[in-house]
């Protein structure tokens, strides 16, 4: 069941075009992992999906309706719930007080003891049951994080976004966040957890999909994300400003593993930096938009994710007269697990 779908969705900072037709499908249930460097849109695009930001074109449906024109707490009261980089809480209340405010995201008008909706959020994050009388000004970060995710969760959402969860935080409570996390989805499956950026490798690790083009299941299906990334390739050259010949073949090794070889078969493209490929068709795409040509460095880190979450390397070949072939190796699962 698609629970949130974006159809064509851009979105802007006055004359600053920020989003451009953005389509996507979550299916409930799933959680995906947004990456991409500073400056490529990940804040601005939850930002726009929970109604924060303006949106200037296209349509977002959430559990089957329009929520395009909504306000945002009418998304929150529909069950979109959002933690925002920074770790907003309410300073000057105290943590079972901002606990509180997250009910407003609730039709019911219930008290936080009525809902029981506290014991879970203490269940989850123990140590904010022993500080709940304290302001949450006087916190630590890693505890005004977890009072930041427990607030949102409060509201019981549908779909959880995350933005930079566990950034500037030591790695004891970042594990703690992790381990809540996974809980809320697999032990409770209340809430989708769309995970951003720094939590993106660990979650990803542990069997939480990265979304890269149509497909949830890619990283549960090595030969799916081996398409996919093909896919992606081919895209880049096709929109390259560059004129050359690429093949991309796949063969497989004595112990199972899969290489995906990329092979230069012209003067234009060097496929010793295929994985820059796709940072050259965003160079090329935001000079034709904008009249500027400047790489975003996405592509770079899509590739190396890619290949990291598999236990992977990237290496390359040469021969005279015969072109440069990249080579990005996929080992057999069981070696990957054992790793």
């Amino acid at each position: 069941m698609t629970l949130l779908r974006l159809e064509k969705v851009s979105s802007a900072y006055g004359q600053s075009k920020v989003l451009w037709d953005i389509d996507m499908d979550i299916e409930a249930g799933s959680a995906v992992a947004l990456i991409g460097r500073n400056g490529v849109g990940k804040t601005t695009l939850l930002k726009t999906i929970v109604g924060v930001q303006k949106i200037t074109g296209g349509h977002i449906h959430f559990g089957g309706a329009d929520v395009t024109a909504a306000p945002a707490h009418g998304r929150a009261r529909a069950g979109i719930g959002y933690v925002p980089q920074g770790r907003h809480v309410f300073p000057h209340l105290t943590v079972l007080e901002n606990l509180t405010v997250g009910l407003a995201a609730l039709t019911g008008r219930k008290s936080i003891a009525q809902t029981g909706i506290a014991e879970h959020i203490f269940d989850l994050f123990p140590k904010l049951q022993e500080i709940r009388a304290r302001k949450a000004g006087l916190l630590s970060g890693g505890e005004q994080q977890q009072l930041a995710i427990g607030r949102a969760l409060a509201g019981q959402p549908k779909l959880l976004l995350l933005d930079e969860p566990t950034e500037g935080i030591q790695p004891s409570v970042v594990k703690q966040i992790e381990h809540a996390l996974r809980r809320e989805r697999f032990d409770v499956g209340q809430a989708c957890a769309w995970v951003v950026a720094q939590l993106a490798p660990g979650a990803a690790a542990r069997g939480i999909a990265i979304r890269i083009e149509g497909d949830t299941q890619l990283e549960a299906d090595p030969l799916l994300l081996r398409q996919a990334l093909a896919n992606l390739l081919s895209n880049a050259i096709r929109h390259s400003a560059d004129d050359g010949e690429i093949l991309i073949s796949q063969q497989a090794d004595a112990d199972g593993g899969v290489e995906l070889r990329v092979r230069d078969q012209g003067e234009g493209i060097d496929a010793e930096h295929i994985p820059y490929l796709f940072d050259r068709f965003y160079q090329v795409d935001a000079a034709r938009r904008r009249g500027v040509g400047q790489g975003t460095g996405l592509g770079l880190s899509i590739v190396k994710t890619i290949v990291d979450l598999h236990g992977g390397s990237i290496r390359r070949e040469s021969e005279p007269g015969m072109g440069t072939t990249a080579i990005l190796y996929f080992p057999a699962a069981g070696d990957r697990q054992s790793k």
